[in-house]
């Protein structure tokens, strides 16, 4: 494993049969990113960083160009470093 690490935190779902995004909404920082970071091998967690990715790097929204795009329209991702 590198030191630094970024990417998508996905679970299983049993009742759908399918991997799911977590979701960054009501995310115990740094409890549940100390346990999480643990469980993927990491001795622990220098910073935990939620990234809204409904704006761009400016803060302006972003938006999706059609119905179906709106639908999958993920606010947020969990990032860890």
């Amino acid at each position: 494993m590198g030191l630094n690490g970024q990417g998508k935190l996905q679970v299983w779902n049993p009742l759908l049969g399918k991997w799911d995004e977590m979701c960054g909404e009501d995310w115990q920082v740094p409890e549940q990113s100390e346990e999480v970071c643990h469980l993927l091998g990491y001795q622990s967690s220098n910073e935990t960083r939620l990234q809204d990715e409904t704006k761009d790097f400016r803060g302006q929204y972003l938006s999706p160009k059609s119905n179906h795009e709106r639908s999958n329209f993920s606010p947020k991702r969990i990032r860890f470093s």
